[in-house]
């Protein structure tokens, strides 16, 4: 008989089916039902939430979470919120968003730039993991998206933003940039290429670093340089900088780029070597 009065009482109020298994639904419907009739005025967040979420899990979660005849208010004040900011997202990217000609994949790829990252955000799609992956992004499970930090090795944010923003669209991806001039840039192809092999400084050690963010045939040739080590920690043929020529005939043979701090490291090597005290040792 209860079941049937909830039954009832769905179809008058609409409430749309609820997916998941048998025992959430069940459990869920009741919550629902529950949280719906405890509030006296049945206002239109109340019943956009309703038919929205759709999926027992979300209902259960609630459940567990909040007493509704004490927190109702607030948690329906808070997810109304979140919905709208959700919207406003949601029609700012929709406006920022540039299709290819022949888009192969629904939804818009956001290219986001938070703090020394670069993010990308997307639904789960296998053809997309495998492309950024080979564009060396990694799954941040924290914020949900594939990041990559931002350093003197990768470039700017502009520059990466219109690389993979145009890697996604020659792969019939839509992509939203919020910066237009990036977004030209990345309909375009005009961006600065990602070097690829660099000479950093290894505090640490006192030693120069070779880091290659894909190993080639220089690698090999790197492991006949005078006193070098492979560093498990930061994955770089680290070697000391007393071998600053050798390191510098071996760049400019492969073609990598110093950073900062190795120009840096290597001038106050030799300023110090040049201002050594010579003295001439005596005959015993």
């Amino acid at each position: 008989m209860r079941n049937n009065k909830l039954n009832i009482a769905k179809e008058e109020l609409v409430f749309p089916e609820l997916t998941g298994t048998p025992a959430e639904i069940k459990f869920a419907e009741e919550f629902r039902e529950a949280f719906y009739n405890s509030f006296r005025l049945k206002n239109r967040s109340l019943k956009k939430m309703i038919l929205n979420e759709t999926s027992a899990s979300f209902w259960l979660n609630i459940d567990s979470k909040i007493d509704i005849f004490i927190e109702k208010k607030q948690f329906l004040y808070q997810y109304t919120e979140l919905h709208r900011r959700k919207e406003r997202r949601k029609q700012i990217i929709d406006a920022d968003a540039v299709a290819p000609e022949q888009e192969k994949y629904e939804g818009i790829v956001e290219i986001i730039n938070f703090l020394s990252q670069i993010q990308l955000r997307f639904r789960k799609n296998e053809d997309f993991i495998s492309l950024v992956k080979s564009k060396h992004y990694k799954w941040d499970s924290e914020d949900k998206c594939w990041c990559r930090n931002l350093t003197e090795q990768t470039g700017t944010y502009s520059d990466r933003a219109a690389e993979i923003g145009h890697e996604l669209l020659k792969n019939g991806f839509c992509i939203c940039i919020h910066d237009p001039d990036i977004t030209e840039k990345a309909i375009n192809g005009d961006y600065k290429k990602e070097i690829s092999k660099w000479v950093k400084w290894n505090e640490k050690t006192q030693s120069l670093a070779l880091y290659w963010l894909v190993k080639d045939e220089s690698y090999d040739a790197s492991r006949k340089i005078v006193d070098n080590r492979y560093n498990f920690d930061t994955q770089c043929i680290d070697i000391h900088i007393s071998h600053y020529r050798a390191v510098n005939n071996f760049a400019k043979k492969y073609d990598f780029q110093f950073s900062e701090a190795a120009i840096a490291a290597i001038e106050q090597y030799k300023d110090e070597k040049r201002n050594m005290r010579k003295v001439k040792v005596k005959d015993v």
